[in-house]
């Protein structure tokens, strides 16, 4: 009967430190993070991000699929509004086929969480989007993750979803 008290004291012990662990990474992962708000200074980190997603953003427009290649990692994870999780190269056919055009792209109410060499993105997104001949305008919220990998920023995950409608 004392082994059993002495496992479950553990359990809470264990449990507690867990949760206090949690915590103390969810202070400092808050404390990392910073929202771009009118002339708000950027870090010197999130402002190479902030450059690497407007190229791309450029490159989305333009059908531009080497810098898109340079900026994609390899191992690149896209789950687009529809809920479809893509590889780079499933990604990237659907673009350089024009199955998926960019017609325009908006991004603003940037966040930035920052761990070492890597740096997640949420933020929300708008702009004229054509996907099988059907034009979307609806807006969306994103959140996107670079890895600097080699000196250079790599974005390696996206997730969409559509803003509903209120």
């Amino acid at each position: 009967m004392t082994t059993d008290a002495g496992i479950t004291g553990r359990r809470t012990s264990i449990g507690t430190i867990v949760l206090a662990t949690l915590m103390a990474l969810g202070s400092i992962a808050s404390g990392s993070a910073q929202e771009i708000s009118g002339k708000q200074k950027l870090s010197k980190t999130e402002a190479a991000v902030l450059k690497t997603e407007r190229e791309r953003g450029q490159a989305l427009q333009n059908c531009d699929m080497a810098v898109l290649d340079r900026i994609h990692a390899d191992d690149l994870t896209f789950v687009n509004t529809r809920g479809q999780v893509l590889t780079k190269a499933q990604y990237m056919d659907e673009i350089r086929s024009g199955t998926l055009k960019f017609l325009s792209i908006e991004q603003d109410d940037y966040r930035f969480h920052t761990f070492g060499d890597t740096v997640v993105v949420t933020g929300r997104s708008g702009g004229i989007v054509e996907y099988q001949g059907k034009t979307n305008r609806a807006p969306r919220r994103f959140t996107i993750v670079y890895i600097k990998r080699h000196g250079q920023w790599q974005f390696v995950a996206y997730q969409g979803t559509v803003i509903a409608v209120q």
